[in-house]
């Protein structure tokens, strides 16, 4: 791969409620896709589901779309760059995403955790 950029970022599902018996969680999950129509992009697509005590639960899908110079070829799709640095490029901007939603919202702003995601990746394929 020559070159390799984000292209975009979408919010594709924002459910924010409130609940008095919230205690502090969060629950992350990661998932990458590849499109069968564009051989020259994929996307890194994180899940969250946030509780917090101060009364509410927020879950959110966040897509950074990624495209390259050349096709993307099937070992490039199992490959460091795609399960740990892509996620970890695009994490801060949904980090800042979370914390402006729940500020706009009129809730004190979230700052979620920071990830290892090579420790994350390790993890779920030893």
């Amino acid at each position: 791969m020559n070159q390799i950029r984000i292209a975009s970022f979408k919010a594709e599902y924002i459910n924010l409620v409130q609940k008095e018996s919230a205690e502090n969680n969060f629950e992350l999950g990661l998932e990458t896709g590849f499109s069968e129509d564009d051989l020259k992009s994929f996307r890194i697509k994180f899940r969250a589901v946030i509780s917090s005590e101060v009364g509410y639960e927020l879950t959110v899908e966040y897509s950074s779309f990624f495209e390259t110079d050349d096709e993307i070829i099937g070992s490039f799709k199992s490959s460091n760059f795609v399960t740990i640095n892509a996620p970890a490029i695009a994490y801060p901007f949904f980090r800042s995403f979370i914390s402006t939603i729940t500020l706009n919202a009129g809730y004190e702003p979230i700052l979620i955790p920071t990830i290892n995601f090579q420790a994350m990746a390790q993890k779920n394929h030893p």
